[in-house]
């Protein structure tokens, strides 16, 4: 599958980002982990098409995507009455590989409504904004990069889950500062599962080894 802009190193490579947060050991780095509420579900299906059409060089291709997830209907099923049939307007299908892409291809744009200066990371609905700085102006970029984040959220019929978006402050002297998400602060944390791997404001990893030791004793 061909798609338009296609980066053979792609940016939500996960070993990269790995690389780069044992790097910020010397830094001072605040990252937000943002959480979307149902992020697969949600998706609105004509604004997954206009976004396929513009990715996908070949017709033949979108025609398929198109079908694959235009012909979805859902039955509501109460004890034993089982209702008719209802179109879905939203959502990519769960539970098969192009799920994942899909989703992909729809939140592909978002780093470009992101300022310049604050890193972002996709890796399907997993979504992490971060800066490095000394304490000074560049934590007020990222508080502005979430705020571009709420109006590309609403924009493309996604929804931020505030409650369950975290705060992570890397490095001895990070003076830790509030960052708000539709009104709210985004809660601290001193340690965070990301795609698997348990990172600590320190970034020692202790709290990975513990748990790997742990698992196999």
């Amino acid at each position: 599958m061909i798609f338009l802009n296609q980066d053979p190193q792609p940016d939500s490579c996960y070993l990269p980002w790995m690389i780069s947060i044992t790097q910020y050991k010397m830094d001072i780095t605040d990252i937000i982990y943002i959480d979307f509420a149902k992020a697969f579900d949600t998706v609105p299906i004509n604004i997954l098409l206009d976004k396929l059409e513009k990715a996908v060089k070949s017709g033949k291709v979108y025609t398929f995507l198109k079908n694959f997830i235009s012909d979805w209907t859902l039955k509501i099923k109460i004890g034993d009455q089982l209702s008719h049939n209802y179109e879905t307007f939203s959502g990519v299908p769960q539970g098969s590989v192009l799920g994942p892409l899909l989703f992909i291809i729809f939140i592909n744009d978002l780093p470009n409504e992101i300022h310049e200066n604050v890193g972002i990371k996709l890796y399907a609905d997993d979504v992490k904004l971060y800066v490095a700085h000394k304490n000074g102006i560049e934590r007020e970029q990222l508080n502005n990069a979430l705020r571009e984040l709420e109006k590309w959220t609403e924009l493309n019929g996604l929804e931020i889950s505030p409650s369950k978006c975290f705060a992570l402050y890397l490095g001895k002297n990070n003076i830790k500062r509030e960052y708000i998400i539709h009104g709210l602060k985004v809660q601290e944390t001193e340690c965070i599962r990301d795609l698997g791997i348990l990172i600590d404001s320190k970034i020692t990893f202790n709290n990975h080894i513990n748990m790997i030791i742990k698992t196999h004793t």
